[in-house]
């Protein structure tokens, strides 16, 4: 899990999300965090494969949560659609294993208490 993380923030670092975003934090933002941010996490991993053999697929799907607090959701928007473009269908570098996919499933915009929020669920694949 961790190197999949670390090629999620590697992968993050060199996209547009970057400079539209003030950060991205793994699982919880702290309390003082600049808007607008980006919250990754592990939904469910599980394996693909459950052959007796040492290689197998980690079949993951990982939650991002763009959040904002601007009056309109024009700003973040514009992130959700940097990370379309940075994560789909993305040649992820997970150490370790090779990444087979990275494919976008679903989106679900809401807002709370005046904070903005997109949460973009992305499956990823990975054959160790």
């Amino acid at each position: 899990m961790k190197a999949l993380f670390e090629a999620i923030r590697s992968h993050y670092n060199d996209s547009a999300v970057s400079e539209l975003s003030t950060g991205m934090y793994l699982t919880q933002a702290p309390a003082e965090s600049v808007f607008p941010y980006v919250v990754t996490q592990l939904v469910s991993g599980v394996a693909d494969d459950f052959a007796s053999g040492s290689a197998f697929s980690e079949n993951s799907l990982v939650q991002f949560n763009l959040f904002d607090d601007a009056p309109s959701m024009s700003r973040l928007l514009e992130i959700y659609a940097a990370l379309r473009t940075a994560f789909d269908f993305a040649a992820l570098t997970v150490v370790g294993t090779t990444a087979l996919s990275c494919v976008w499933e679903a989106v679900l915009q809401t807002k709370i208490e005046e904070v903005w929020m997109i949460n973009v669920l992305y499956r990823t694949k990975t054959r160790v």
